[in-house]
């Protein structure tokens, strides 16, 4: 399951993942998301993932990096801070940190909200 809400007061959307996440949930989650036509030009997006597994192959992370691809052009930066607490996941995130899907998006993995928000949140 994922659930999203708006943090109005810092602008940043909070997305909780639970249980296992399947490609397909997260592409029905961003083109969700993306489809919002009030979304500012600087999006940013704090992913929770530490109640959560993967259930993708290779496969779906690729269909997941061509949805992005294909979708950032509106916006002039997206920046996702993921939290992670388990070593597959972690692992699988920063797969997606390392891949070069568009110099508007900036993906990082962080152990802590804190650290998370830290980053997601600077000027």
């Amino acid at each position: 399951m994922i659930r999203i809400r708006h943090n109005i007061r810092e602008d940043y959307f909070h997305v909780k993942y639970e249980d296992e996440i399947d490609a397909q949930q997260i592409l029905d989650y961003l083109a969700g998301l993306f489809d919002d036509e009030t979304l500012p030009d600087d999006l940013k997006i704090l992913t929770d993932a530490r109640e959560s597994k993967y259930a993708f192959t290779m496969k779906g992370k690729k269909a997941i990096d061509k949805y992005l691809s294909e979708n950032l052009k509106r916006f002039r930066s997206v920046r996702n801070a993921f939290i992670h607490a388990s070593p597959r996941e972690t692992a699988l995130s920063v797969m997606l940190e390392n891949t070069a899907i568009s110099k508007k998006f900036a993906h990082r993995v962080f152990s802590t909200e804190k650290g998370a928000l830290d980053w997601l949140l600077q000027k």
